[in-house]
């Protein structure tokens, strides 16, 4: 059944007061988000108190909790937090089916370069690809429109329309039909109030005129979810991206909570392996310079100015090592009895041990097997994933123009999506703002309350 044919969904092309409608969305989304970053870190110290927020599921890392108890908790990398039963936090939909208000909150390892090279994907070849390294259990996805491409200047602004279909874990497929979702996604950085940059993650569902429900056809259910992350240098852990998440997620179709906030939490959970999708794209940038740059398969050359002293000496050694007959990384001799292996990207001969076979997704998701010696792996873990992430926007663009044929970024002869489009698919309690998980603007992160029975 998966992947669905291409014209399930219609190509689409928005005018530009609708383009506008949606950046606002994002914006007030982002807007509140921030609120709640700054009140966490100001107010809470970065940590919730246990008797209103219980832990859904935690990653060991040696972190600061972001739980407080009486006693010490053990360090986590990052959390996932539902309110408990008897604390008054308001829910952020009247749809019965709609979970809690989650809050997320911890460390990733890496840059907030990398974390937002896996994290923009402005095709669906790209969203395919880390849809492979970072969720489980992803049947199908693609692109609707491009509303905001990245470009080399902004190489990590995204703003787009997609469409995702799920499946429920292995243990429960016999009885937990499959979801879709259709939502506004955008990536890029900003500046809070103290100047520091904020990498962006946004998920939010929206209604579209010709994303019609899979239900009838496919038996998948339409749900609907609003995820908003934010992530930033951490000044207590040099060397990692603190994160900050809140959202929901609505399942619809009678999904016990238990199984949906499960769901949930290892969705949420998933942002922590941006870091090492955004290695895969550098394996296979590389791999895409040394056949774009080099046809006729000489070596390649890591251009860093900064690392060219050591680079060239580095060759120099590999070079005769190379002539004497010895592996270029450890420098053993070969003989009948040891296997030579030549690396794909600097096309040293290297021993056996010395090598890493890494599968690598072309441009046509063409996956293949390239060997890399350890020297050009230790290269690609230096990349600079801005630099790989202005390539891969300038090819991005190329490839939206190209497919549009006039050069517009909203999809080629497709229909236009003059209907009303509706931002907001889920009622809420309190307003009707798109803020769909947050009463007003400077509603309190947590209340507490006497205890009270589940809510209906």
């Amino acid at each position: 059944m998966f992947p669905l044919p291409r014209e399930t969904f219609p190509a689409m092309k928005f005018a530009a007061d609708q383009t506008a409608d949606f950046a606002d969305c994002r914006d007030r989304l982002l807007l509140a988000t921030m609120s709640a970053r700054r009140e966490f870190r100001d107010k809470y110290l970065m940590r919730l108190d246990a008797r209103v927020w219980k832990a859904l599921k935690t990653r060991r890392r040696p972190a600061a909790s972001a739980l407080q108890s009486g006693s010490a908790a053990a360090p986590v990398g990052f959390a996932v937090f539902a309110p408990r039963r008897s604390a008054q936090v308001p829910r952020p939909s009247s749809s019965p089916s709609c979970s809690p208000i989650l809050i997320g909150a911890g460390t990733v390892a890496g840059s907030l370069d990398d974390v937002l090279l896996g994290l923009t994907n402005a095709t669906t070849s790209t969203m395919r690809f880390a849809a492979s390294h970072m969720h489980r259990d992803v049947l199908d996805s693609r692109v609707l429109a491009t509303l905001q491409a990245p470009t080399e200047r902004e190489p990590f602004e995204h703003l787009g329309l997609k469409w995702t279909a799920k499946g429920a874990p292995l243990a429960l497929r016999r009885f937990v039909r499959p979801r879709d979702f259709v939502y506004l996604e955008s990536t890029g950085v900003r500046r809070d109030e103290r100047g520091q940059r904020v990498g962006h993650l946004v998920l939010h569902s929206v209604e579209l005129p010709g994303c019609r429900s899979l239900r009838t056809q496919y038996g998948v259910v339409r749900a609907g979810l609003s995820f908003s992350f934010l992530f930033s240098e951490s000044l207590s852990a040099p060397g990692a991206v603190d994160v900050f998440f809140k959202g929901f997620v609505d399942p619809r179709g009678g999904v016990p909570e238990r199984i949906a906030l499960a769901a949930a939490a290892d969705a949420i959970m998933a942002c922590q392996n941006a870091p090492r999708c955004a290695r895969m794209k550098k394996y296979a940038w590389m791999v895409r310079e040394v056949r774009d740059l080099q046809p006729s398969h000489d070596a390649y050359r890591v251009d860093d100015g900064d690392a060219a002293p050591a680079q060239a000496e580095g060759e120099a050694v590999a070079e005769a090592a190379e002539e004497d007959g010895c592996c270029t990384v450890c420098d053993v001799g070969f003989s009948a009895f040891t296997v030579s292996l030549t690396c794909g990207i600097c096309k040293f001969h290297t021993c056996a041990a010395c090598v890493q076979s890494v599968v690598v997704a072309t441009a046509a998701l063409v996956q293949e097997t390239v060997p890399f010696c350890h020297h050009c792996v230790n290269a690609v873990g230096k990349l600079d994933a801005a630099r790989v992430a202005r390539d891969d926007a300038t090819h991005t663009l190329r490839a939206l123009r190209q497919r549009s044929g006039r050069g517009s970024l909203g999809g080629g002869d497709g229909v236009n999506c003059g209907e009303r489009i509706k931002l907001q698919p889920l009622k809420k309690r309190c307003q009707s703002s798109p803020l769909a998980f947050q009463s007003r603007r400077d509603a309190p992160l947590v209340r507490h309350s006497e205890p009270r029975g589940r809510a209906a």
